[in-house]
């Protein structure tokens, strides 16, 4: 069995991403997954050590960390807290019965246990028989002929510097490398030259890099559809998590509605547009999950719109199940035009009804209203969204919505990269 070793970059248990979606998945397709953990943040180690301990300084690594702590607010619990709510979403995987529902129910205590503490017993925690977390990089061999999975460009050079000598590298690209990526345009060229396999996740990526090499290949962003496609699945006891329940319970307000968000609150989020919605739609109130990457003082203070920071990544189809629609409002910039919005797979894969500013990689998808830039950009939103509220939610929108992403999922993804790996390794 081959080894993949995933370098720190990404915690594997804070605002799931592509990485921590594709290499799960290969390690269900034949691979054996060793995915190195990034060292806490500096408040955080005299908790546990001083993580891993060949890192040293790789650039950009300590941007990337996640304060666990950070962007939560009021205290409230989602899926995993060990409330009620965490204690349904164990009762909503042991409902399913499914090969895939009892692999996610063997791992949930472990992952959500580890996620709480921050403690792991040892440098090498199995999270499954062939996905190992690693949080001290001393406790692998270097000179084994591992599989390197590249997401952070500085890790071209810094690996052979640690002694690794892969027996092949597989370089993935999610971002363009402009505007708030534009420190690792530098090592861009060294993680596209080592790479013997070039992922690229959006189109725009793809044609950028087809010409600068040999084994570029498009594997787009998709979904966990059976984890989402439970909020629309009434078999599922998933019961309404805290924070809802405070939204939906403050005061009376008729015709309130819940529009969704979660992912990185980051630069790229237009949260002025945002502002300018809810001032116009009091009864709407806009809810957002995930880490908040901004200057916490800059966000909105509005009654109708909320932030509660990071939640474990298995409680979103609590949410999603109280979602009235969901919302992309990226700017539309050079950073925004090459991505491939995870999001977007997600929300479609929840049943949501979406509405999204114009970002090229998702036009196209399902029913997703896609809002054109220009003067009547607020109102061209507030448009669309009102028709997400009103119609979006109807059972035959739903139903059209889920056969269209079915297919669209990360063991699908994982299938392709696992078989463009062993035609490479047999070539």
């Amino acid at each position: 069995m081959h080894t993949i070793i995933y370098l720190p970059c990404f915690d594997y248990f804070l605002h799931r991403q592509r990485p921590q979606h594709l290499l799960w998945e290969l390690s269900h397709l034949g691979f054996r997954v060793v995915y190195c953990q990034p060292p806490l943040p500096r408040e955080d180690r005299s908790r546990r050590g001083a993580g891993p301990s060949r890192i040293g300084r790789s650039p950009g690594v300590s941007s990337i960390v996640d304060d666990p702590g950070r962007g939560r607010s009021g205290g409230g619990k989602g899926a995993g807290d060990g409330d009620a709510d965490g204690n349904g979403g164990s009762k909503g995987w042991a409902q399913g019965g499914e090969n895939r529902d009892s692999r996610r129910a063997a791992v949930l205590d472990v992952t959500a246990g580890l996620a709480r503490s921050r403690q792991p017993p040892g440098p090498l925690v199995p999270l499954s028989d062939t996905f190992i977390l690693c949080t001290d990089m001393n406790a692998l061999d270097p000179s084994a002929a591992h599989i390197m999975w590249l997401t952070h460009g500085p890790y071209a050079r810094t690996m052979l510097e640690w002694g690794f000598r892969p027996a092949l590298v597989v370089s993935d690209f999610a971002d363009a490398c402009v505007e708030e990526f534009q420190e690792f345009a530098a090592y861009e060229h060294d993680k596209l030259a080592c790479a013997d396999i070039a992922l690229a996740a959006s189109r725009g990526l793809f044609e950028d890099l087809k010409e600068r090499h040999p084994c570029v290949h498009l594997v787009p962003n998709a979904a966990d559809f059976e984890l989402l496609s439970m909020a629309y699945d009434p078999s599922y006891d998933l019961p309404c998590p805290i924070e809802v329940r405070t939204i939906l319970g403050t005061g009376a307000v008729p015709g309130r509605k819940l529009i969704g968000f979660w992912g990185a609150i980051t630069t790229w989020v237009d949260l002025d547009l945002v502002v300018r919605v809810a001032v116009r739609r009091p009864n709407w109130h806009f809810l957002f999950i995930g880490y908040i990457g901004v200057d916490p003082s800059l966000l909105p203070r509005l009654s109708n719109i909320t932030f509660i920071g990071d939640r474990d990544h298995l409680s979103l189809p609590f949410f999603a199940r109280w979602f009235d629609a969901a919302i992309i409002p990226f700017e539309v910039r050079e950073v925004t035009r090459k991505a491939c919005p995870v999001k977007a797979y997600e929300y479609l894969a929840a049943g949501l009804p979406v509405v999204a500013t114009e970002l090229p990689e998702i036009e196209g998808l399902a029913d997703i209203k896609i809002v054109s830039q220009g003067k009547n950009l607020v109102a061209d939103f507030i448009g669309a969204l009102e028709w997400a509220v009103g119609e979006g939610k109807k059972p035959e929108a739903v139903r059209a919505r889920l056969d269209a992403v079915r297919g669209e999922t990360w063991e699908k993804r994982a299938r392709m990269v696992a078989d463009l790996i062993r035609e490479t390794i047999r070539a």
